[in-house]
């Protein structure tokens, strides 16, 4: 496989760094792996520890050490939380190239896999792109769609994360080789989603249509993540929490639980939380 980089960097945490690491050493493909800081740091750590990857936690600060040289660099963001500041993403000996898991330019930011849900869409997908100034805005290297049916937000991370390695390898080695294809993208007016930003601020609506209420319910299903906290929703007029939910045709109503009937779905030991006066 032709390569006219001198490094590779793979900088990220969690899960898809991981598999991106993995499929370069399967090719023999020497890189370096750099973790920032984060929820996931552990789970990094461990990992990579469990497959012999050297891994070093790096911040901003570190970036003028790492691209001082003048050697060709190719750099790997996957899910990596870090801006790149200006004056790396204009030296013309390094190619950044992103990981962003929505089909660009449709979500850009942060938690694309909850908005996809929450917005109804039918597909969605993961994009690869060379990092600009903006958030998300830069040259496609390659992309592919997957339908979202009615996936979690986790079980979407998944997918997305397999097919991620997947457009990788069928895309690395012009990438490798300098003859990576590059499309721009759509114009696009929409904001990209903060850190912060959540569907519906975090609040289930019970008069929502069916739909929008088990869109809602996926959307903010990370599992044991958490990853956008605890939904909440009023009922008799106090605000309340829960454990899961299920579909109400499929299991029993508990003590400690609450039905939306118009939905048929059962939130599951619901908590009322504490008054904000």
């Amino acid at each position: 496989m032709n390569n006219i980089y001198e490094k590779i960097y793979v900088i990220g945490q969690g899960a898809p760094p991981l598999a991106c690491m993995k499929l370069l050493k399967n090719l023999g493909i020497t890189s370096s792996f750099f973790e920032i800081s984060g929820p996931l740091a552990d789970f990094t750590h461990k990992a990579a520890q469990g497959n012999s990857f050297p891994l070093e936690q790096i911040s901003e600060n570190d970036f003028p050490a790492l691209f001082n040289e003048k050697q060709r660099i190719l750099v790997f963001s996957v899910n990596n939380m870090l801006i790149f500041p200006q004056w790396l993403v204009q030296l013309e000996n390094i190619h950044i190239i992103n990981y962003h898991n929505s089909l660009l330019p449709a979500h850009r930011g942060v938690h694309a896999e909850a908005w996809a849900i929450y917005d109804g869409d039918q597909q969605t997908g993961i994009s690869w792109h060379l990092v600009d100034a903006g958030i998300d805005t830069g040259p496609l290297v390659a992309q592919k769609s997957l339908p979202v049916g009615n996936l979690t937000s986790l079980e979407l991370l998944k997918r997305q994360c397999d097919l991620a390695v997947e457009t990788l390898s069928e895309s690395l080695d012009k990438i490798l080789s300098g003859n990576m294809p590059l499309a721009i993208q759509s114009p696009c007016t929409a904001a990209a989603h903060k850190r912060r930003e959540k569907p519906n601020n975090g609040i289930l609506d019970l008069s929502w249509p069916t739909k929008k209420i088990w869109n809602f319910l996926r959307a903010f299903d990370y599992g044991a993540l958490e990853t956008l906290g605890k939904p909440q929703c009023s009922i008799d007029g106090r605000w309340h929490t829960w454990q899961d939910y299920l579909p109400l045709e499929e299991h029993s109503v508990g003590q400690n639980d609450y039905v939306i009937p118009a939905a048929g779905v059962i939130l599951k030991n619901i908590c009322p939380l504490p008054s904000k006066d």
